[in-house]
């Protein structure tokens, strides 16, 4: 149901008014944060660390938003670092437990029913270019950390190709958000902009993201001839 949730989120924010309504929340969470003094920044990147950590083990709807307001708050790189670095520690416990629940008992089913999916020719050759489908389950737009480790697991990619594919490219999306942040930052009148009608530009992530399944795409033909 979190997942499901998740994306449906996620699709929201990306392809209906979902973008304009976490600037509005943005521009809210702005104003929170210019009342806190620069003694706190530390115990701030302490929260921020750990909560970017909480939520890349469990599958919420909620990065775009704590990665714009952490860019804000403490400038896109950081923000974004600390975040990729969290996916980077989540990345073995969940590949893992959800490894393990596909093969216990109670989820029988569910492992019969990615047995036979896997028994499909395209979904074998996934398992050949784990690192160029693991970037591609990273750069989806609607699939967050935790989901996409789930999908590496039951799909059978390696660990390790999902290690290499996760250090490639884990920033992306997390420098992305974050630096609408620190854009938001840089505006010398956030009111009189937001009211000129402003928007999130979210083109360049789905680009990204259609250039690494274009890229996968062409791996899985050039192998079928």
């Amino acid at each position: 149901m979190l997942l499901l949730a998740s994306i449906a989120g996620t699709t929201w924010v990306i392809f209906f008014e979902g973008a304009d309504y976490l600037q509005k929340l943005v521009t809210h969470a702005v104003g929170i944060a210019q009342s806190s003094d620069g003694e706190h920044r530390l115990t701030m990147l302490a929260i921020y660390s750990l909560v970017c950590l909480i939520t890349q083990l469990i599958v919420v709807p909620s990065g775009s938003m704590i990665l714009m307001v952490s860019g804000f708050v403490f400038g896109p790189v950081i923000a974004a670092g600390i975040f990729s670095l969290a996916q980077v520690l989540a990345l073995w416990p969940v590949y893992k437990v959800a490894t393990v629940s596909l093969q216990s008992e109670q989820t029988g089913w569910l492992h019969r029913l990615q047995q036979s999916l896997l028994s499909h020719p395209i979904l074998k050759a996934l398992k050949q270019e784990g690192v160029v489908a693991g970037i591609v389950l990273r750069l989806t737009p609607v699939i967050p950390s935790a989901a996409a480790c789930c999908f590496a697991a039951a799909l059978k990619i390696p660990i390790g190709a999902f290690v290499v594919a996760t250090l490639l490219v884990c920033w992306v999306r997390p420098l992305f958000f974050a630096s609408i942040g620190g854009a938001i930052q840089e505006l010398s009148s956030l009111q009189s902009t937001i009211g000129a009608g402003a928007s999130i530009n979210l083109w360049p992530i789905i680009l990204v993201f259609i250039a690494s399944v274009l890229l996968l795409l062409a791996r899985l033909w050039l192998k079928r001839q």
